[in-house]
């Protein structure tokens, strides 16, 4: 074999690894099973930019991820990830339960910016996308050497016990490679909020306390704590609305 067959040997068995963009450090967005959750068993960006892991000049975190889950109900993520030596960052999201099955629906809420991960099993993971690092690269001294990213997840519609959040941040030197990067991982759960429906005060009776806090809940979800959203959300379809008022209602005149 000749040393050029050689190497297109390499080339060849490192595109079937890395993906076709290899070329361009995956700039259009992560391979699924890349972020170091279980159902990656443990494979992350490593994988693609090779020593890339075990530095300290950086991090990734995941913010604003619930504590607890209501069901149904969507909330807003922010993947963070940070570094002072470097010029921008990526990303992979994914939401598993202990074992690694998927819990939940990762959604895809900022289309410029964000994507889900081509190829099988991909829509169960939340990528960059080439514009998305573009930004980050342009925006990336003015934000203090870190990257945003805004996903949404849609919790089970029933209690799937603990579910783990993962992420993958890779900073990049933008020497658009896959060289010299800078990979970070991290996880955090969230747990079911538990609840007697209607009893939003948590006294174990249901009275004109639950309905005025009901009330306060309706008008600003956001403020509400995970146990009384549980409680006031009488049909668990992650709303608080007119139906759960009539619901709550009804069952109040029960009493």
């Amino acid at each position: 074999m000749t040393p050029d067959s050689k190497l297109s040997g390499i080339v060849i068995g490192f595109v079937l690894i890395c993906g076709a963009d290899f070329a361009f450090a995956n700039r259009a967005g992560a391979l699924p099973f890349r972020n170091g959750g279980t159902a990656s068993n443990g494979n992350n960006c490593s994988a693609c930019h090779a020593g890339s892991l075990g530095h300290s000049t950086g991090s990734v975190q995941i913010l604003d991820a619930p504590v607890m889950y209501n069901f149904n109900r969507v909330y807003d993520i922010t993947i963070m990830v940070t570094d002072t030596v470097q010029a921008g960052a990526g990303f992979e999201f994914s939401a598993e339960s202990p074992l690694g099955a998927f819990l939940g629906t990762p959604i895809v809420s900022d289309a410029v910016n964000t994507r889900h991960s081509s190829g099988t099993g991909g829509t169960n993971f939340i990528t960059h996308t080439a514009t998305g690092v573009g930004n980050a690269v342009a925006n990336w001294a003015s934000l203090g050497n870190t990257a945003f990213y805004h996903v949404q997840w849609r919790a089970p519609d029933s209690d799937m016990g603990q579910v783990n959040f993962f992420a993958a941040g890779n900073a990049i030197n933008n020497n658009f490679a896959n060289s010299l990067d800078r990979v970070y991982l991290t996880s955090v759960s969230t747990m079911p909020a538990t609840c007697d429906k209607a009893d939003l005060t948590g006294d174990s009776a249901i009275d004109g306390q639950d309905l005025a806090l009901f009330v306060a809940t309706w008008l600003d979800p956001d403020n509400a704590t995970p146990r009384e959203f549980c409680a006031g959300d009488m049909n668990d379809d992650g709303m608080i609305d007119d139906l759960d008022a009539a619901a709550l209602v009804e069952e109040l005149l029960s009493q």
